[in-house]
């Protein structure tokens, strides 16, 4: 499977792309960053941080939004994520130098060279995404399948009671790529803010899936120190690793259903909320497919392969 993330680099954007490394089955042919969690400079360094602490091989990072499509000042999440975005347990260098190809050019490159054959995942914001459509009208349509973490689809908000933090950030570009999926008859898959909220992970047995002395062990349990001081739960949610395990292992959903989904891109109290129709009719032909569950124990097993990589 060859797989592009998509990423403004986040805690659970790490262990995802440290997810999708460990897979066997994944080829990884490139990471986009985009601003969203941290700005857009350090989600690129972080990528290359989490390239490195994997021990990953030479996989082009190509820079991309530095802000949303039409808000000059993005709004970030270092409160949740910490000021270097990985909880501290970043690194002041890595040997990781991104390409100077934009992230929307390279999108729309690499689907055109390997048509129906990539796996998108998007764990940011979705203005890369819908650049890559403006550039290429067939983007959607070469791309074997787009798989994204955001929204909130029973109206549960993460970041206003409306709206879940990625479409909250550019609810622009999410109103368009779901608009233009629509158009072109593709079905996203979405994994909402709900659903990760339906799969938490109890903390007692997190630390358990992440003990070790291993490099990705040790850095997955200082980003879990920071989780652990900030978020003040009993349980870790995981929105990304999620995502990607939905991506990488589609047996792994018990529950989905198909749905034709907008977002508000007004500036109003419901901007960024995610709108899903439940009529029948041509007029709501499907755009998406909302995972509703997923096998627990599998997901876990997948996050433990992650963790414990290299180990």
């Amino acid at each position: 499977m060859k797989v592009i993330v998509d990423t403004d680099a986040g805690i659970d954007d790490a262990i995802a792309l440290l997810m999708t490394l460990a897979h066997p089955a994944a080829e990884v042919l490139a990471v986009t960053t985009v601003m969203g969690n941290v700005s857009l400079e350090q989600a690129t360094h972080n990528t290359g941080v989490i390239l490195d602490v994997a021990a990953a091989p030479d996989i082009p990072i190509f820079k991309g939004c530095a802000r949303p499509l039409l808000q000059c000042v993005p709004p970030d999440a270092v409160s949740v994520h910490g000021a270097d975005g990985l909880g501290g347990a970043g690194r002041p260098t890595t040997t990781r130098v991104p390409y100077s190809e934009p992230a929307g050019l390279a999108l729309a490159r690499l689907a055109r060279e390997h048509p129906g054959q990539i796996t998108l995942v998007t764990l940011g914001p979705l203005t890369n995404v819908a650049l890559a459509i403006q550039l290429d009208a067939d983007f959607l349509v070469n791309l074997g399948q787009l798989v994204i973490m955001g929204g909130s689809i029973d109206g549960r908000g993460n970041t206003t009671p409306a709206a879940e933090f990625n479409f909250l950030v550019d609810p622009e570009a999410a109103a368009f790529v779901f608009a233009a999926c629509h158009r072109a008859r593709i079905e996203a898959v979405l994994v909402s803010w709900e659903t990760t909220l339906a799969h938490p992970i109890p903390l007692t047995s997190w630390d358990s899936l992440i003990t070790g002395a291993a490099p990705v062990a040790q850095f997955v349990q200082q980003m879990t120190g920071h989780v652990k001081r900030t978020w003040r739960s009993s349980n870790v949610f995981w929105p990304d690793p999620l995502a990607v395990a939905v991506a990488l292992a589609p047996e792994i959903i018990g529950e989905q259903e198909r749905r034709l989904v907008a977002v508000e891109p007004a500036r109003v109290a419901s901007r960024g909320h995610t709108i899903v129709d439940y009529r029948f009719g041509p007029e709501s032909a499907p755009n998406a497919r909302l995972v509703r569950k997923v096998d627990g124990v599998k997901f876990q097993n997948l996050l433990q392969q992650a963790v414990q990589q290299g180990g």
